[in-house]
C-alpha cells in the first residue's frame, strides 16, 4: 500500500504512463510486439545491430516520448 499511496502517482506523472502496462496482460502484449519486431530484424546480418534496432523500435512503440517529463520547479 505504501508504494501505491506514496510512489505510484508521482511515477505515473513523471513518465506519463499508467501501471496497466506492468501487469500480466501488459507484459503479454509487450511480448507479442517484441516477437513481431524480432521477426522483422532477423535479416540483419550484424546481430548486435539487429538487437539495437529491435530495442529502439520497441521503445518507440511503447513510449512515444522516451525521455521523462521535466519536473516543474
Amino acid at each position: 500500500m505504501h508504494i501505491l499511496e506514496s510512489h505510484a502517482v508521482p511515477w505515473m506523472r513523471q513518465w506519463g504512463s499508467g501501471l496497466g502496462f506492468f501487469g500480466e496482460e501488459g507484459m503479454e502484449s509487450c511480448h507479442k510486439q517484441f516477437n513481431a519486431l524480432a521477426r522483422s530484424t532477423t535479416i540483419i546480418a550484424d546481430k548486435l545491430k539487429g538487437i539495437k534496432i529491435l530495442l529502439e523500435r520497441h521503445l518507440l512503440m511503447t513510449v512515444p516520448h522516451p525521455t521523462p517529463r521535466q519536473k516543474k520547479l
